[in-house]
């Protein structure tokens, strides 16, 4: 479904639905660890992290 601003801009809204869709149905019947191949490493950072702390947790990991 596209729709026409005032000027003259086409907006795909309907594509913009799909695909956002797309991770929520996966997501619905998968793990986010389904993503990641058994041989890689994981890391995981908290948002209120130092950024030199994060740098040296990925140094040392």
């Amino acid at each position: 479904m596209l729709k026409r601003m005032d000027k003259g801009r086409v907006i795909a809204t309907e594509t913009q639905e799909d695909e956002s869709q797309i991770f929520v149905k996966f997501f619905k019947f998968h793990k986010c660890y389904d993503l990641i191949p058994t041989s890689a490493k994981l890391v995981v950072f908290d948002t209120q992290l130092l950024v030199k702390k994060a740098f040296f947790a990925l140094v040392y990991n």
